[in-house]
């Protein structure tokens, strides 16, 4: 779409709600769910301006696309001499609505995440068969509907977010080594050798301003479960939290471990409840 218009007419033949996006980003930048013309109006501006300024980026544009409600998840997939394998699975955790910021994502064994694993899989293997997807590792992203699994996109790419980093922590699987060997021309080989929660917290800075500290609180320092902290920005940087944007506000991430997607998923909380990011204003002495 190229114009207000445009998108307003193909919002209302698809249906609202809808998700706006630009047609070429990444990170989930400006993507907006809008429920009505005037929010297609206003995510349309947003996403058009967000679009990519670099000469070798594709064609400025903005998708309409249909809203899927559900849980939103994703598939990294080994493609390898015509044969499919649904090798990870990880769980999106999303924020700061009516955009779809990451805050996080939990990897963990198929069946501790997934209702039907098999429907999932059905539906992962006949994209990549509709689209001729070999000799690669993949990620898809899918919402888990009432209809069933429904594919939001498909990425000759490993998962970002450091995914093939919890899939190394939760079950031994290498996704990055599986990817050379393909393109080395060698056998793939994954074999889980254990089976853990892995999860990764993204934290955010929620005003505007130059950063003082970030800290984790010092009694949670040192817990065996946080396999990873790291800070991203350092004190005096400049962070400007817009919306649909927060990626460039993401003061750092832990990464930790579990025997459990519920005791991973209050661990993820624990460490957010207790992260201390500290902004001070332009307007402060």
């Amino acid at each position: 779409m190229s114009s207000v218009e445009e998108a307003q007419d193909a919002a209302g033949h698809i249906g609202y709600p809808v998700v706006i996006k630009p047609r070429a980003q990444s990170a989930s930048f400006a993507v907006m769910r809008a429920s009505g013309p005037d929010e297609v109006a206003g995510a349309f501006r947003r996403a058009w301006t967000n679009h990519p300024k670099r000469a070798w980026e594709h064609v400025q544009g903005v998708l309409v696309e249909e809203y899927l409600e559900g849980n939103e998840i994703s598939v990294d997939s080994v493609a390898c001499g015509g044969q499919l394998d649904t090798v990870v699975h990880a769980r999106k955790l999303l924020g700061y609505p009516p955009h779809f910021e990451e805050v996080g994502h939990i990897v963990a064994a198929p069946e501790l995440l997934v209702p039907h694993p098999a429907a999932v899989a059905a539906v992962v293997r006949a994209a990549h068969e509709a689209l001729g997807i070999d000799n690669a590792v993949t990620h898809t992203e899918i919402r888990l509907t009432s209809r069933g699994p429904r594919i939001v996109e498909v990425n000759c790419r490993l998962g970002g977010g450091l995914i093939p980093e919890l899939a190394l922590a939760s079950s031994g699987l290498d996704l990055a080594t599986a990817s050379a060997d393909i393109a080395a021309g060698r056998s793939v080989y994954l074999k889980a050798t254990r089976e853990l929660a892995a999860g990764i917290r993204f934290f955010y800075a929620d005003s505007a301003g130059t950063i003082a500290s970030c800290e984790l609180d010092p009694d949670l320092r040192g817990a065996p479960w946080i396999q990873r902290l790291t800070w991203l920005i350092e004190p005096g940087a400049q962070v400007l939290p817009e919306p649909g944007r927060r990626y460039f506000a993401r003061a750092g991430f832990a990464i930790v471990i579990a025997g459990t997607v519920q005791e991973c998923e209050a661990r993820m909380q624990t460490l957010a409840d207790h992260v201390d990011i500290r902004v001070r204003s332009r307007h402060d002495r």
